[in-house]
């Protein structure tokens, strides 16, 4: 007797399709996603679903980085009480200032190819940050903020990114 020409294809048609239900039943364990950070001291990420929570704005860090500024000890030689090379750039040349700026995208760059914010980056831009002309330090406080907000960099602390 012979089979006919359709039962093997039927046959093995139906034994896939027994074997992928039977694997569709199995589970497979599966890594949540890491909750939001909150980048300031106060904020709380309420939920993964609201990632509106953990987004910082650039008013946002401008207030932060005026709190801190504010924070820091007085000096004597500064008769205005704030760190100098923050309030005016007049000290520093234009070609200075544009090297600053250099490093300190330098800098970022190498934390985004690294998906996280460290203590040891935030030391390192520091000194670049106070060279930097206003414009350019806000400049670069926008693309920080936009990898922050967008999930592509991780602050590993809760201090200022600079």
């Amino acid at each position: 007797m012979r089979l006919p020409n359709w039962l093997v294809p039927a046959a093995t048609g139906l034994a896939g399709l027994v074997a992928g239900l039977l694997l569709a039943h199995v589970s497979v364990p599966v890594e949540p996603e890491p909750a939001p950070v909150a980048v300031f001291p106060g904020a709380t990420a309420s939920s993964p679903t609201a990632p509106s929570a953990a987004l910082v704005t650039l008013d946002d860090l401008r207030r932060v980085v005026r709190e801190e500024l504010a924070a820091q000890p007085r000096s004597a030689g500064a008769p205005t009480g704030g760190d100098p090379a923050l309030e005016g750039s007049t000290a520093t040349s234009v070609a200075e200032q544009n090297q600053a700026a250099t490093q300190a995208r330098a800098v970022l760059d190498a934390a985004l190819s690294r998906r996280s914010w460290s203590d040891a980056d935030r030391e390192t831009l520091h000194s670049q940050f106070t060279i930097m002309s206003p414009a350019q330090r806000d400049e670069w406080l926008q693309q920080y903020a936009q990898a922050v907000n967008q999930g592509r960099l991780i602050p590993d602390s809760e201090q200022p990114p600079f």
